[in-house]
């Protein structure tokens, strides 16, 4: 299973949703004490973007459970779409791919973990065996849509879960360099899933059925489980 990264991207000092910044900090430790639990040699690097900074008491106290702990700095742009899980995932995750490069954390296999989501206690790191070398790993998923609120239109959209994912770090040029198409995108698209599903190649992906993932929604607060 070789060395693991997890990049764990969030936005803990927000109006959005129905959760409060405390009860979002509180969500996020729960993040990285599953990472600690299930994955307890990987290293960490975390990403925060809340347009308010975090307070000394939680920097400090997430700082001691990553390896490395940033926030970023906002412009018109990011304070326009903060709390938004997906433009801030795709505004987010350039800066963290070329952190994790200065930083010497480039590693056998790269997680991407949202924040306030957890790994269950049925992860194991193990079963990203060598077969995946070489591989992004996603679940594959997939909705119903409608143009006429499924009146007489009805179709099915298929999309790569982002919720918890990871690359081979031999992909990690690869991947970096998709940024800006992934990015641009998102004007069209709009939705980083299915960005990801249009722009990286099917040949190269491996579908976990399940990914051993939960958390709260921040829309609703409601139990997601991949």
């Amino acid at each position: 299973m070789g060395n693991n990264t997890f990049i764990v991207l969030s936005t803990i000092n927000t109006d959005f949703g129905v959760f409060s910044p405390e009860e979002r900090f509180w969500q996020t430790v729960h993040t990285l004490y599953s990472i600690h639990n299930q994955a307890p040699k990987a290293k960490i690097y975390f990403l925060d973007n809340s347009i308010e900074p975090l307070n000394y008491v939680w920097k400090e106290s997430i700082s001691s459970r990553v390896d490395v702990f940033e926030q970023m700095e906002h412009n018109v742009f990011t304070q326009m779409i903060n709390g938004n899980r997906g433009w801030g995932e795709a505004y987010m995750m350039p800066l963290a791919l070329e952190r994790i490069k200065q930083h010497g954390m480039v590693e056998d296999r790269i997680f991407k973990l949202s924040g306030r989501y957890f790994l269950q206690k049925s992860f194991d790191i193990s079963a990203y065996t060598p077969e995946v070398y070489g591989k992004y790993v996603f679940k594959v998923n997939q909705w119903d849509v409608s143009k006429d609120d499924f009146k007489t239109h009805r179709e099915r959209v298929v999309y790569f879960e982002t919720r918890l994912w990871s690359f081979c770090g031999s992909l990690f040029d690869e991947y970096q360099a998709l940024m800006p198409k992934l990015f641009q995108s998102m004007f069209t698209i709009q939705n980083w899933e299915k960005a990801h599903h249009a722009l990286i190649p099917h040949d190269k992906v491996i579908d976990f059925p399940k990914v051993h993932v939960e958390g709260l929604t921040a829309e609703t607060g409601i139990i997601k489980i991949e």
